[in-house]
């Protein structure tokens, strides 16, 4: 969805046609994924990703981060000034931030919110107001000028799965414009599972090789590559 929920430029450049359909999850063996019809997500550059790559884990290993929840409170002048939020509403019951942007209601709030409790690259939106069912979030985000956002910071950190020119074995559910890769199924003879990697149902991979971007990007990114680094982003 575009920053600040505002509806495209009728100026804006045009993009290749792309497929569309609901949420649904493709076949393990493949790894290719099936869009949706949610909002398109705008703007979005090719970021690099902070945390290093952490090599390949036994089945016991631990993320490297510990999840964090807090409340923010945001105001903007008008219902069609931006929240200075890229948001993403492919995940399972949240809306992942792919980005804050400086300015907006979000930066303002960055500005006098405690350290700890400034909202960040990766942060999920939980619930806006009191609602949790994430359609009720993006419409009251639509609407209000003034919203209270219960946010989850999610664990982030890389896992490299050697593939030896298989797929990976995971089924992965995206938007048509979205910033992430949302891992609806993990077959038990995968790559995934045969490294010992921890990566679980419901995380998202929201950077291949150390690079960020649209979700068909990151999948080509995993295609391209025989040992693909995956960034997870964890919420528990």
């Amino acid at each position: 969805i575009s920053e600040g929920l505002r509806q495209k430029s009728p100026t804006a450049a045009p993009r290749p046609p792309r497929r569309a359909g609901m949420f649904g999850c493709a076949c393990c063996t493949t790894d290719q994924t099936v869009e949706s019809t949610t909002d398109p997500l705008d703007n979005l550059e090719t970021l690099p990703v902070a945390q290093p790559a952490l090599g390949l884990y036994d089945k016991q290993s631990k993320p490297a981060q510990e999840a964090k929840s807090f409340t923010a409170r945001l105001t903007r002048e008008q219902a069609s000034s931006p929240w200075g939020l890229v948001l993403d509403a492919s995940a399972s019951g949240v809306i992942f931030i792919a980005k804050v942007r400086e300015g907006g209601a979000a930066g303002e709030y960055n500005k006098v919110a405690p350290r700890d409790d400034r909202i960040l690259q990766d942060d999920c939106i939980v619930s806006v107001e009191g609602q949790t069912e994430v359609r009720a979030m993006l419409q009251l985000l639509r609407e209000k000028t003034t919203a209270k956002l219960e946010i989850k910071r999610p664990q982030v950190f890389d896992r490299e799965v050697p593939r030896k020119g298989a797929p990976l074995g995971l089924a992965l559910r995206h938007s048509a414009d979205g910033a992430t890769l949302y891992i609806a199924d993990i077959s038990q003879d995968s790559p995934v599972r045969q490294c010992g990697a921890d990566i679980l149902v419901g995380d998202l991979i929201v950077a291949v090789n150390g690079k960020r971007g649209r979700a068909d990007e990151l999948l080509a990114g995993i295609k391209a590559s025989d040992t693909p680094k995956l960034t997870i982003a964890r919420l528990m």
